[in-house]
C-alpha cells in the first residue's frame, strides 16, 4: 500500500497553522486582586506609594465623593429651577460682570487675531497674484518676441526667393502679405 504525501495528517497538532509543543515558560507575579497586572516600578519608594493610594487613599476620596455628590446634585437642581423662575437670574449673579469682561476681552482678541490672519493671507494672496502676472507677462513676450521671429524669418525668406527670381528673369509668386508686398516693392529695381 503506498502513502499519498498529498494528503493531510490527522489529529490535533498536525497541519498548518497547529501550535508549537514545546511552552514557554512566563514569568508569574503575585495576584494583587482582580487579575489585573501588575506595574512594574523602578524604586520601592513609588511602589509603596501606589499601593497605599490604592488601598487608603482610593477608598477614602471614594467615600468622600459619596457624601459630596448628592448635595451638588441639589445645588445643581435648585440652580436650574431658579433660572427656570427667573431667566434674569444669571444678569443678577456677582460674578456677571467679570465673565462679561473676560469674555469680552476673549472676543477682541479673537478678532485682533482673526484681523491679523486675514491682513497676512491678503498680502500672500496679493504677492502670489503679483507674481503670477509677472511671470506671465514675461512668458507672453517670450513667445511674442519667437513669433515676430518667426514671421521675420518666414518673409525674409520670401524676400529671398523674390529677390533670386528678379536677378534671374524667373516667374514668381508674392503672398498676400502686405509687409512682404512693402519689403518686395522696395527692393525692385528702377
Amino acid at each position: 500500500m503506498s502513502e499519498d504525501i498529498s494528503a493531510k495528517p490527522k489529529g490535533k497538532r498536525n497541519g498548518r497553522g497547529a501550535k508549537s509543543r514545546g511552552k514557554v515558560s512566563k514569568p508569574t507575579a503575585p495576584a494583587t486582586g482582580r487579575g489585573r497586572r501588575t506595574k512594574a516600578f523602578e524604586s520601592l519608594k513609588l511602589e509603596a506609594i501606589y499601593e497605599r493610594f490604592n488601598s487608603d487613599l482610593k477608598p477614602a476620596i471614594n467615600s468622600a465623593w459619596k457624601l459630596i455628590k448628592p448635595a451638588l446634585n441639589e445645588l445643581g437642581d435648585r440652580t436650574i429651577a431658579r433660572l427656570k423662575r427667573n431667566h434674569r437670574a444669571i444678569e443678577e449673579a456677582a460674578e456677571t460682570e467679570q465673565v462679561e469682561a473676560f469674555l469680552q476681552e476673549r472676543c477682541f482678541d479673537q478678532l485682533d487675531v482673526a484681523g491679523r490672519m486675514r491682513d497676512m493671507e491678503l498680502a500672500m494672496i496679493d504677492k502670489v497674484f503679483e507674481g503670477t502676472a509677472e511671470k506671465l507677462e514675461e512668458e507672453y513676450r517670450n513667445l511674442h518676441a519667437e513669433a515676430c521671429d518667426q514671421q521675420h524669418d518666414r518673409i525674409e525668406n520670401q524676400l529671398n526667393l523674390v529677390e533670386h527670381a528678379l536677378r534671374n528673369n524667373l516667374p514668381y509668386e508674392v503672398s498676400p502679405h502686405p509687409l512682404l508686398f512693402l519689403l518686395c516693392a522696395s527692393i525692385v529695381p528702377v
